[in-house]
């Protein structure tokens, strides 16, 4: 029923751990409204590439903080229904951060009267298909379900978040259910590559050196090496509070229904204390410039500190990561047939972001690939490039857009990435029409910027020993 890790859900905007994704290089996603129905401060309508309806969603921030956000689809046969409580694995220290995973699977069997046979039984009846995922500081359920199932399916929902009492056996059986998906015993190769070890990436070892204080890399392959299961109970009465919770509703729903529903349900629940702020990552970044590591191939890539989301040059950064990353495959894949999987990758939330390039390279031609990515990034910056074919290009990045989100999913999937948005401006980022605003001049001067940036890294990876494959 779970998944330790989050996949795209369109951007990425909801506190997370600092999340570097270069595929080669092995890198490692209030405003209060009154208790009544308020559309967002501005509606903006959907326009030519944007899904229906998508930027005007109705949000509600109750007295007891809890949020929910509702969107009828007037098409739509069916509903997505998502809950995000936020609480990841960076809430935690080293040897206690699979307390949230835990949770995670725990919450399905922690209702004294229902045990998870029973309620996996009743989701069937009800056709519902649930799940759940955890991230660096989230946990999201999800269901899918019948417009006719969706009352008692939140009903559910409810009492598990909020009603879990956990046993000392339940524990011992998840403890060993997260140790299979862990993938059982790890070989030596798996325990220090992902522990920052003398076969870890450069990605690795640069995230172990930033993040002492976040945790994101641990000197420990075990995870649930110090829970007990008092710790379990502990955080959830601690982190699965209302004002810890968004609720997100989309389909074929009528909203007065569900909101009244919430109104009884929801924004009756009582604040149990404080929930603990959530870690943000350091600032502090190392001076050593080039690091050296391990992958399955021989790979390269420059990495960059940017700003966050909420700064103007979010959008010029995202249009030259597309940019960039379609001419970074034409030149080393497709025109010379150098690289395999070349990529170039960004990402923000409202605290920073980082923008990464990356290719994998023949051995001992890794000075050379570095020199070929930044040659590729500054060529960007040629005078002589066209308004007109960037706009063409924009255009189509445009019509790529308008293919997500098409679904009550991808919708919901949407919200809970929009989170920061909701709290902090009770409106949504038209990202369709800030992206169009985006002008050949402003890449350019992102590209400059990055180039002359004093946050510059280099990554080199050469391939693992014969010995330890």
């Amino acid at each position: 029923m779970s998944s330790s890790t989050v996949g795209t859900i369109y951007r990425s905007v909801a506190i997370r751990m600092v999340h570097l994704t270069c595929l080669m290089l092995s890198f490692a996603s209030a405003i209060s409204a009154a208790p009544s129905m308020n559309k967002l401060v501005e509606r903006a309508n959907a326009g030519d590439y944007s899904a229906p309806e998508l930027y005007s969603p109705t949000y509600i921030r109750f007295d007891n903080g809890l949020q929910l956000v509702m969107l009828d689809r007037e098409f739509a046969r069916s509903v997505s229904f998502k809950v995000r409580v936020g609480v990841g694995m960076s809430d935690f220290e080293c040897g206690t951060q699979e307390i949230p995973h835990a949770l995670e699977h725990m919450v399905f069997g922690g209702l004294t009267d229902m045990p998870e046979a029973e309620l996996e039984k009743r989701f069937w009846e009800l056709g519902v298909s649930s799940n759940a995922y955890v991230a660096g500081s989230e946990t999201v359920f999800e269901a899918a379900a019948f417009p006719s199932s969706l009352e008692e399916t939140m009903a559910l929902t409810r009492r598990m978040l909020t009603e879990g009492q956990f046993t000392e056996e339940q524990w011992q059986k998840t403890s060993d259910i997260l140790w299979q998906e862990m993938g059982g015993e790890p070989t030596e190769l798996e325990r220090s590559s992902s522990t920052a070890g003398e076969l870890a990436s450069a990605g690795t070892k640069f995230l172990a050196e930033i993040d002492r204080q976040y945790h994101q890399v641990c000197p420990q392959y075990d995870q649930q090496s110090d829970v007990e299961l008092e710790d379990i109970q502990s955080a959830y009465d601690r982190y699965y509070q209302p004002q810890n919770m968004l609720w997100v509703v989309v389909g074929d729903i009528k909203e007065e229904e569900v909101r009244d529903w919430a109104k009884a349900n929801l924004a009756t629940l009582e604040n149990l204390g404080e929930v603990p702020d959530q870690k943000i990552a350091p600032e502090n970044w190392p001076e050593q410039r080039t690091w050296e590591g391990y992958s399955y191939d021989s790979s390269v890539g420059l990495y960059f500190k940017t700003p966050s989301i909420g700064h103007p040059d979010y959008f010029p950064l995202m249009a030259l990561k597309e940019w960039l990353d379609q001419r970074v495959y034409t030149a080393l894949r497709i025109g010379d047939g150098s690289a395999y999987s070349p990529m170039v990758d960004f990402w923000a939330d409202e605290h920073h972001g980082q923008f990464a390039m990356a290719t994998d390279t023949q051995p001992g031609s890794h000075s050379k690939a570095l020199a070929r990515l930044e040659s590729l990034l500054r060529s960007v910056t040629d005078q002589s490039l066209s308004d007109q074919s960037f706009q063409r290009f924009m255009t189509g990045i445009l019509r790529s857009w308008a293919q997500s989100p098409e679904t009550n999913e991808g919708y919901a999937d949407f919200y809970i990435a929009s989170l920061w948005e909701f709290e902090t401006r009770g409106r949504l980022i038209h990202y369709e029409r800030e992206l169009a605003a985006v002008t050949l001049s402003d890449v350019q001067r992102v590209a400059r910027g990055l180039l002359e940036s004093d946050s510059k890294y280099r990554f080199i990876n050469i391939e693992y020993p014969e010995d330890t494959l």
